[in-house]
C-alpha cells in the first residue's frame, strides 16, 4: 500500500522543476550557443564547406548536411521562383514565345509537305541557297533540253556570252554583263603624285599633311628619267 501511495504521489507531482534539471538545461543551451559561435567564426568555402584540412568522415557528414539543407530549402521555396510544376516554354529562332501545340502542328504540316523542309541548312547563307536553286533549275532545264547541241543553239550561246572571265581582254570595253551598282564616291581634290598611283579617299580635304617623303621620291624618279632622256638626245644629236 505504501508503494502504491508513493507511485501515485510521484505521478501527481506538480512541483516546479528541480535544480538538477535546470542545470542540465542551462548546460545544453550554453553548449548550443558555443557551437553557434564557433560555427559563425569558422571560415567556409564558396560551397559552404569548412575550409582547411578535414577528415573523410567529417567531410562526408558535412556534405550530407548541406545536401539536406539545400533539399529542404528547395522544397520550401516558391514554385514560381524554383520553376517547379511550370509549363515548358517554347521559342522560335528569334526568341519569341510560341504555343507548343501550334508549333507542333506547323512542323508536322511541313514534314508532310516536304521531308527536308524545316531542317537546318548547313554550309552557307542566302547567296549559297540562291546558287543551289539556280543549279536545280539549270539541271531541270538540261533534262528537258535535247541531247544534241549545235552551233546555232541560242540558249547555249547566250549563256556563254554572259560568263565573266578575269582574263578577258574585252571585259573593260563590254559593259553589257556588268550589274549596275552603287557609284563609288571620288575625292573632288586632285591627289598628290605617288609611286603606286593611289587616289585619295573621298573624305580628303585637299590639305597635304605628309612629311614630303613621297613627293621627293617621285621627283627624284622624274629627274632621273629626264637626265636619261637628255643624255640619249645628246648622244644621238650628231648622228
Amino acid at each position: 500500500n505504501n508503494n502504491n501511495n508513493n507511485n501515485s504521489s510521484n505521478s501527481r507531482d506538480l512541483s516546479p522543476p528541480r535544480k538538477q534539471i535546470r542545470k542540465e538545461r542551462n548546460r545544453q543551451e550554453e553548449k548550443e550557443q558555443e557551437e553557434e559561435e564557433e560555427e559563425s567564426n569558422v571560415r567556409r568555402t564558396s560551397t559552404g564547406l569548412i575550409a582547411g584540412l578535414r577528415k573523410p568522415d567529417e567531410l562526408k557528414e558535412e556534405l550530407s548536411k548541406l545536401k539536406k539543407n539545400d533539399t529542404s530549402k528547395f522544397i520550401a521555396a516558391n514554385s514560381e521562383l524554383s520553376g517547379r510544376d511550370q509549363a515548358t516554354i517554347f521559342r522560335d529562332k528569334t526568341g519569341k514565345k510560341v504555343d507548343a501545340l501550334t508549333e507542333h502542328l506547323r512542323l508536322k504540316a511541313k514534314a508532310e509537305g516536304d521531308p527536308n523542309e524545316g531542317k537546318p541548312q548547313w554550309g552557307g547563307g542566302k547567296v549559297q541557297e540562291d546558287e543551289r536553286e539556280k543549279m536545280k533549275r539549270r539541271i531541270q532545264e538540261e533534262k528537258n533540253a535535247p541531247f544534241s547541241r549545235y552551233v546555232d543553239d541560242s540558249d547555249l550561246n547566250e549563256r556563254q556570252k554572259n560568263v565573266e572571265r578575269w582574263d578577258d581582254p574585252m571585259a573593260k570595253l563590254i559593259k553589257k554583263t556588268q550589274k549596275p551598282g552603287k557609284q563609288k564616291k571620288k575625292c573632288p581634290h586632285a591627289g598628290l603624285p605617288n609611286r603606286f598611283n593611289i587616289e585619295p579617299g573621298y573624305q580628303w580635304d585637299g590639305i597635304d599633311r605628309s612629311n614630303g617623303f613621297e613627293t621627293k621620291i617621285v621627283q627624284a624618279r622624274y629627274d632621273k628619267q629626264t637626265r636619261e632622256l637628255e643624255a640619249y638626245r645628246d648622244g644621238t644629236e650628231d648622228m
